[in-house]
């Protein structure tokens, strides 16, 4: 069975209106992973071992980040840092939390909104 790719580009918007790209792409992952070594190593253990906190929520969203800043700026030096963006993100813990799903199993996500074919409400 063909697992779901884990490569989903999401638009985020911050608490300030302003909109980034959240993107999980291979290949900008491997880049972080040498670039930001630690804060790739908090989006691993989320992965493989699971969530058990919030805030691991939160660093899923900054690693989607700054892959989706490296993706468009081509390097992190103007990115925020972890405290800068979990300071701009919406307070809301359900957006964190949907977000994080949808960039971690979007195949999950996408089943969980289509419409059932059970044949209820029929």
């Amino acid at each position: 069975m063909k697992m779901p790719a884990l490569n989903s580009t999401r638009k985020f918007e911050l608490a300030d209106g302003t909109v980034v790209p959240l993107t999980l792409n291979n290949a900008l992952l491997y880049q972080i992973r040498s670039e930001r070594k630690s804060d790739y190593d908090k989006f691993n253990d989320v992965l493989f071992k699971g969530g058990k906190d919030y805030f691991q929520l939160v660093d899923v969203l900054y690693v989607a980040y700054l892959c989706g800043f490296l993706s468009e700026h081509g390097n992190l030096d103007e990115a925020m840092d972890d405290i800068g963006f979990m300071l701009a993100m919406p307070e809301d813990p359900i957006v964190v939390s949907e977000e994080a799903q949808w960039l971690i199993s979007p195949k999950k996500m996408r089943d969980s909104v289509a419409p059932s074919k059970s044949g209820q409400g029929k």
